[in-house]
Protein backbone atom coordinates (compact mmCIF):
# COMPACT_ATOMS: atom_id res chain seq x y z
CA UNK A 1 0.00 0.00 0.00
CA UNK A 2 3.12 2.33 0.55
CA UNK A 3 4.68 1.44 -2.74
CA UNK A 4 1.02 2.64 -4.16
CA UNK A 5 0.53 5.61 -2.46
CA UNK A 6 -1.67 5.29 -0.40
CA UNK A 7 -0.22 5.14 2.87
CA UNK A 8 3.43 6.90 4.34
CA UNK A 9 5.29 5.35 7.37
CA UNK A 10 7.63 6.43 9.57
CA UNK A 11 9.79 4.81 12.54
CA UNK A 12 8.92 5.46 16.15
CA UNK A 13 11.17 6.36 18.92
CA UNK A 14 12.54 2.67 20.84
CA UNK A 15 10.50 2.67 23.64
CA UNK A 16 9.52 0.02 25.86
CA UNK A 17 10.69 -2.87 23.47
CA UNK A 18 11.52 -2.59 20.30
CA UNK A 19 11.25 0.28 17.41
CA UNK A 20 7.57 0.81 15.91
CA UNK A 21 6.69 1.64 12.53
CA UNK A 22 3.76 4.44 12.00
CA UNK A 23 1.22 4.24 9.17
CA UNK A 24 -0.78 7.06 7.94
CA UNK A 25 -3.36 7.06 5.32
CA UNK A 26 -2.38 9.51 2.40
CA UNK A 27 -5.32 11.53 0.56
CA UNK A 28 -5.48 9.16 -2.34
CA UNK A 29 -5.73 6.16 0.21
CA UNK A 30 -8.26 8.07 1.40
CA UNK A 31 -9.89 7.97 -2.05
CA UNK A 32 -8.76 4.08 -3.14
CA UNK A 33 -10.75 3.43 0.53
CA UNK A 34 -13.57 4.90 -0.68
CA UNK A 35 -13.45 3.35 -3.91
CA UNK A 36 -13.36 0.09 -2.75
CA UNK A 37 -15.69 0.54 -0.28
CA UNK A 38 -18.59 1.55 -2.83
CA UNK A 39 -17.44 -1.71 -5.05
CA UNK A 40 -18.12 -3.77 -2.11
CA UNK A 41 -21.67 -2.20 -0.85
CA UNK A 42 -22.59 -2.79 -4.27
CA UNK A 43 -20.97 -6.41 -4.67
CA UNK A 44 -22.68 -6.92 -1.35
CA UNK A 45 -26.24 -5.53 -1.95
CA UNK A 46 -25.98 -8.15 -5.22
CA UNK A 47 -24.87 -11.06 -3.45
CA UNK A 48 -27.82 -10.41 -0.60
CA UNK A 49 -30.72 -10.34 -3.58
CA UNK A 50 -29.62 -13.94 -4.60
CA UNK A 51 -29.26 -15.69 -1.18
Amino acid sequence: MEKDGNVTSYWGDESQGGRRKYYTITEKGRVTYHENKQNWDHAKRILDLLL
